[in-house]
C-alpha cells in the first residue's frame, strides 16, 4: 500500500508540473507576462515561467510521464531529458507533439535574421539554435555555423549606425587571433527574446546539458597544414575530388600524357577556350628552378604558348606565355606555379599575372584542389585599379573551367571511399571562398574603396549645394525686406 501510495504521488506531483509548464508556455506565446510575483520569487531559483527550478530538475530526474518505447523513437536517455526538453524551444505548434503519456519538446529555434557585413551589403536568411550548434544560412550563399561550445563564444545585444539604432545582436568568437563578430538583427522577432533563447543554448552547453552523442566524435582525417604562398593570395577557386590520389590528379591535370595513360587536358582546354597556335612544351627536370614571385624551388618546368584576337580600340592579337613550374611532396601535395604574361595590349608590360594550384590530400582517398591568383605589376601604371578588375575576372573565368575539366576527366580514375571516410563535410565545392574562420558560401559583395569614396564626394558636393541654395534663398529675402521697408 505504501508503495501504491507513493506513486500516486509522484504522478500526482508529475502531472502539477506538466500543468505549470504548458501554463507558462501559453502565456509566453501570447506574449503575456504572466505572474510578474511568481516569476520574481523563482527569478533566485533558476525557474522559467513561474516554475521553480527544484520542480523542474526533480521532473528531469524522474521522467515517469515519458513512456521508454517514446524514449526509443526520439533517441532520448533519461540523462539526456533536460529543463529544454520540458520548457521547449520557442513555444510554438511544432516544437510541441502531445501524447497519451505526456509531452515532448522538440529542441530548435529558427527565425528571419539579415547579417550585417562590415563594409558589404547586408544578406536575409535564417537563424537556427539547436542543442549543438547556432547557424545562419543567407539567401544568397553565406553560411555561418559555430559549435555552441566554442571557446570564447558569447551573444549580447548591440546597435547599429554608430550607435543610433539599438535594434541588433551580436554573435562574438574571441580567439588567441583576436575578436571576430557577427552582426545579425530579427525579422518579427523581438531581440530580448532571441538573445534569451541563445543565451540559454550557450547556457546548456556550459553546464554539460549538450547530448553525449557529440563526445563519440570520429578521429578527424588527414590534413595538410595550409600552403603558406596560398594564402598571399586571392582564392578564386576551391573543389574536393573523391577517391582520387595526388599522383591520378597530377596525372590527369598537368601530365599531358606523358609516361602514363592519361589523356591530353591542358592544350584542349585551351583551344576549347577559343585560342591559337596552341604549344605545350614537355616537362623539363631537374637544374636549378626557382619561383621569380615566390622565390621558391621546384622540381620541373615547362612553358605554354598561344594567341588570341582581343577587341580593345580595334582587333589585336594578343601573345601569351604561361610558364608552369611544379613540385610534388609525396602522395600528399602536388603544387603548380603559374606566371601569365601578355603582350599586344596598353599597359601589358605592366603586369603579369600569377596563379597557383595546390591540391592536398584529405584522409587515404579524397584531395582538395585550391587555386590562388594575385595580379603581379612590374611597374607603376595609371589603371591598376581597372587592370586589376578585368584581368582577374578572365583569369577567374578561365581557371575555373580548367577546375571544371580536371573533375571531370578524374572521374574514370576514382577509387573507392576508404570505409569510415563518408560523413565529412562536402562543402568545399568550386567557386566557394571563405569569409572567415566560420563562414562558407559565395564571396560577399564587397564595395570597392573607389566606390566609397565617389559616394562620399558625390554627398559633400550635394551638401555644399544645399548649403550655397539656403544662403541664395536667406539673402534674397533680406533683400526683399530691405527694399519693402525703404521703399
Amino acid at each position: 500500500m505504501e508503495k501504491d501510495d507513493d506513486k500516486k504521488k509522484r504522478l500526482h506531483y508529475g502531472t502539477n508540473i506538466l500543468h505549470d509548464v504548458v501554463g507558462a508556455l501559453a502565456k509566453l506565446k501570447h506574449g503575456d507576462s504572466g505572474d510578474a510575483d511568481a516569476d520574481q520569487r523563482h527569478k533566485d531559483d533558476g525557474g522559467v515561467g513561474g516554475v521553480p527550478k527544484s520542480r523542474l530538475s526533480r521532473a528531469t530526474s524522474e521522467p515517469s510521464n515519458i513512456s521508454s518505447s517514446q524514449k526509443e523513437i526520439k533517441g532520448i536517455t533519461d540523462d539526456e531529458i533536460t529543463v529544454d526538453d520540458l520548457v521547449g524551444s520557442s513555444g510554438g505548434k511544432n516544437n510541441v507533439m502531445e501524447s497519451q503519456t505526456g509531452i515532448i519538446f522538440h529542441k530548435s529555434y529558427a527565425f528571419a535574421a539579415v547579417y550585417w557585413r562590415h563594409r558589404a551589403l547586408p544578406e536575409n536568411g535564417q537563424f537556427r539554435v539547436s542543442k549543438t550548434t547556432i547557424e545562419f544560412e543567407g539567401i544568397v550563399g553565406a553560411r555561418i555555423m559555430l559549435p555552441l561550445d566554442t571557446p570564447g563564444l558569447k551573444v549580447e545585444k548591440a546597435s547599429r549606425m554608430g550607435g543610433l539604432v539599438k535594434d541588433a545582436f551580436q554573435v562574438v568568437v574571441n580567439s588567441q587571433e583576436g575578436e571576430t563578430t557577427y552582426l545579425f538583427t530579427t525579422v518579427l522577432k523581438k531581440r530580448g527574446e532571441v538573445v534569451d533563447k541563445i543565451q540559454a543554448a550557450l547556457g546548456a552547453a556550459k553546464e554539460g546539458h549538450v547530448s553525449k552523442d557529440r563526445t563519440k566524435q570520429k578521429a578527424p582525417l588527414f590534413r595538410m597544414p595550409a600552403e603558406p604562398k596560398l594564402q598571399q593570395m586571392t582564392i578564386i577557386g576551391k573543389q574536393k575530388i573523391k577517391g582520387i590520389s595526388i599522383n591520378d590528379y597530377y596525372e590527369v591535370a598537368w601530365s599531358e600524357g606523358e609516361n602514363c595513360n592519361k589523356k591530353q587536358i591542358y592544350a584542349p582546354f585551351l583551344t576549347s577556350c577559343g585560342k591559337n597556335d596552341v604549344k605545350v612544351t614537355p616537362w623539363e627536370m631537374g637544374g636549378e628552378i626557382v619561383g621569380d614571385w615566390c622565390g621558391e624551388k621546384y622540381t620541373q618546368q615547362r612553358y605554354v604558348t598561344f594567341n588570341f584576337m582581343k577587341q580593345t580600340i580595334g582587333q589585336t592579337l594578343v601573345e601569351v606565355k604561361h610558364t608552369q613550374r611544379c613540385r610534388r611532396l609525396g602522395n600528399d601535395r602536388c603544387i603548380v606555379q603559374m606566371t601569365l604574361e601578355m603582350k599586344g595590349f596598353p599597359y601589358s608590360d605592366c603586369f603579369v599575372v600569377e596563379v597557383r594550384h595546390v591540391a592536398s590530400r584529405v584522409g587515404e582517398s579524397d584531395i582538395i584542389v585550391e587555386i590562388g591568383m594575385i595580379v603581379r605589376f612590374l611597374k607603376s601604371c595609371l589603371f591598376e585599379g581597372k587592370i586589376k578588375t578585368n584581368t582577374g575576372a578572365e583569369t577567374t573565368k578561365a581557371q575555373l573551367e580548367l577546375l571544371r575539366q580536371t573533375v571531370e576527366a578524374c572521374k574514370p580514375f576514382v577509387k573507392e571511399a576508404t570505409p569510415g571516410e563518408d560523413g565529412e563535410e562536402d562543402d568545399e565545392m568550386d567557386e566557394s571562398v571563405a569569409a572567415g574562420d566560420h563562414v562558407v558560401g559565395r564571396s560577399p559583395i564587397i564595395l570597392p574603396e573607389a566606390v566609397v569614396a565617389v559616394v562620399r564626394m558625390i554627398l559633400m558636393v550635394l551638401l555644399t549645394l544645399f548649403r550655397n541654395l539656403r544662403e541664395a534663398v536667406h539673402s534674397t529675402r533680406v533683400a526683399q525686406s530691405s527694399s519693402t521697408f525703404f521703399g
